[in-house]
């Protein structure tokens, strides 16, 4: 600490840094603000098929508009088992929270097409979520989401 006090106030930095605390706070301090379905939202981006017209594509619809409505629970804490959306994330990424500076990349939401196991699955490594696309109403959705989380508590693959 006394090596970065000393090198910042060469050229006057530390002073203007300390006259106005304030507006440098947050390169400092990790702000922790509680984490919103929209931040969720903007944190992902989907890989999707490409023909909107294909069966496919209306599947992952349905699956789609089951994500938006289970970060929704998680927000309010409808049912969810006691998972939150900070611990969504940490079965995704590994972090609970957003680090400082963000995530390297972008969440990828993926696909699964043909899978008999109906759990998601995340690769914390790639930053990716793996839903699997099969018939199934929200409630059972939800169950698979709550159970993959539960059982996928580790570092690594979820």
């Amino acid at each position: 600490m006394k090596q970065l006090r000393k090198g910042l106030k060469v050229g006057g930095f530390f002073r203007i840094i300390k006259s106005n605390s304030s507006f440098f706070r947050g390169l400092f301090v990790a702000q922790n603000k509680p984490l919103t379905v929209e931040t969720m939202e903007t944190l992902c981006t989907v890989k999707r098929h490409i023909n909107p017209e294909g069966v496919e594509y209306a599947l992952e619809t349905k699956v789609l508009v089951h994500w938006s409505w289970f970060l929704e629970d998680l927000k309010v804490g409808r049912e969810t088992d006691g998972q939150t959306l900070e611990l969504l994330l940490g079965w995704i990424t590994g972090c609970t929270t957003i680090p400082f500076g963000g995530f390297n990349r972008r969440i990828q939401i993926m696909f699964l097409h043909g899978e008999s196991n109906p759990l998601p699955t995340a690769n914390t490594c790639a930053l990716q979520i793996h839903l699997p696309v099969v018939n199934v109403n929200y409630r059972d959705f939800k169950q698979f989401m709550l159970k993959a989380m539960t059982m996928g508590k580790v570092f690594g693959i979820g």
